[in-house]
């Protein structure tokens, strides 16, 4: 594909869902899935279509998990962000972008993700982790680390791929183990704090789950809202009511999904082994007035929240 295109997938991707709304890709081993209501279909059935996959990382991972054990560590975790907690982080992300932007008011022009839309999530992330300043531009690196992908399709790209994230994985692991350890010790106002706190019919969340809680947090939190701001403002500021919503919904920062067929399945005329691996196309095309339209007034929230 062109660097356009690669910015840009989704004609390329709605050309596939009229040729066919599931389709296997031998190249890639995977079946891909673009129909809204099949999609729809998969992300409601994890008994059928699991989260569960061989994992890189030692620590398991909530974004790699099926109910009820999904569930019972997302409760847990919504303990600590308590509508009292999130609205006053919401100020404080508010002074940080209001930092950011002064930082670079004198210029010229600006790079909109070197100068704020990478650095903003990160800070964010990092003071709700209790991370040391001087210790962000590291953690910034072994985030990226860990969703990097191959530089080409070679073998050597893919062992160097998954050296840097296991490297990544390690560094991180042995930094949080010694930050829960201290919470474990003396509580302080962080999320880190809040997590070993939080409680539902007397169990807490282990040592292990939190720390899996943090890499994740620190990783998929990071790069993802990076991406979602670009994303943003490339499109009609002055409509921003309901800016966030839309952008989700016609340019995800996650553009699949990945499901694991969890027994022989058949969708239409298409029969999915066990095992067989699908990815889920996350830009929900439900039929809406002018459905490849930017337009704020009238959202379909992403795949994200189902």
């Amino acid at each position: 594909m062109s660097v356009e295109q690669q910015l840009y997938p989704f004609d390329i991707y709605n050309s596939l869902r009229q040729e066919a709304p599931i389709r296997y890709d031998e190249s890639r081993n995977c079946w891909d899935v673009f129909d809204y209501e099949i999609v729809k279909y998969i992300l409601k059935n994890p008994s059928l279509f699991s989260s569960k996959r061989a994992m890189e990382e030692r620590q398991e991972s909530t974004l790699m998990m099926d109910p009820p054990k999904h569930t019972k560590l997302r409760n847990l975790v919504n303990k600590a962000f308590t509508p009292r907690a999130i609205q006053h982080l919401e100020g404080h992300i508010e002074e940080i972008a209001d930092y950011l932007l002064d930082e670079v008011s004198s210029k010229e022009k600006f790079d909109i993700v070197e100068d704020f839309a990478g650095p903003l999530p990160i800070i964010v992330i990092a003071e709700l982790l209790g991370v040391p300043i001087q210790d962000r531009a590291l953690f910034k690196k072994y985030s990226d680390d860990l969703v990097s992908g191959a530089e080409n399709n070679s073998d050597e790209a893919f062992a160097k791929m998954m050296q840097k994230r296991n490297d990544g994985v390690l560094f991180l692991q042995g930094y949080f183990k010694e930050i829960i350890a201290e919470r474990q010790k003396n509580k302080q106002e962080d999320l880190i704090s809040l997590l070993l706190k939080a409680e539902i019919d007397g169990e807490h969340l282990t040592e292990e789950e939190v720390l899996g809680f943090c890499i994740l947090l620190l990783v998929a939190g990071n790069e993802t809202t990076t991406n979602l701001i670009t994303n943003g403002v490339r499109q009609d500021i002055s409509l921003v009511p309901n800016l966030v919503e839309e952008t989700l919904r016609y340019y995800p920062p996650i553009q699949a999904i990945g499901r694991i067929a969890a027994e022989d399945v058949e969708l239409g005329e298409c029969k999915i082994k066990k095992g067989g691996f699908s990815k889920v196309q996350n830009q929900p095309l439900k039929p809406i007035d002018s459905p490849f339209v930017f337009g704020v007034k009238k959202y379909e929230i992403t795949f994200n929240n189902v």
